[in-house]
């Protein structure tokens, strides 16, 4: 099994009472794709989440399946994490510098037209950008993922 390099992200905590909405709001994003206006909502995603977050960034420099990215942070001994995560680590001030990356959450995921979407965001066109992209098929060697590791 290929084991990611890691990078922990400290100090995210997800407030008590967050909304998607209220996440999407603090991270300030300067653009979303029409899926992600359209999709990434309260109606689709819940924060179930809350409190202090061990947040770990994945990065396998291989291409991978999202199904492998499960496995193997069942095997660290992590979770994949949640849409929520992904929004907080977004809104930290710390962690911004990590988005010039396509950084996912396999963790929670949407489906639109018969097909799963997770929430990911990154960088273009110099400014932060929030998406959702298809769950299935391969994902390139510069991706990161979020991870939740034990405290």
């Amino acid at each position: 099994m290929l084991l990611p390099k890691i990078v922990e992200l400290p100090g995210v905590i997800i407030p008590e009472g967050s909304t998607i909405e209220s996440l999407k709001t603090a991270g300030n994003y300067d653009s979303q794709s029409d899926r992600a206006e359209r999709f990434f909502d309260d109606e689709r995603f819940k924060v179930t989440a809350h409190g202090p977050r061990r947040l770990l960034l994945a990065h396998f420099d291989v291409k991978v399946t999202s199904e492998y990215v499960e496995i193997v942070a069942r095997e660290m001994g992590n979770e994949v994490a949640l849409v929520e995560d992904l929004l907080c680590a977004g809104a930290h001030p710390k962690h911004r510098e990590w988005q010039q990356f396509l950084i996912v959450a396999v963790g929670s995921f949407a489906v639109v037209d018969s097909l799963r979407y997770v929430p990911c965001h990154y960088r273009w066109n110099n400014g932060r950008h929030l998406d959702m992209t298809s769950y299935d098929g391969y994902w390139q060697e510069s991706y990161r993922f979020l991870f939740v590791g034990k405290n």
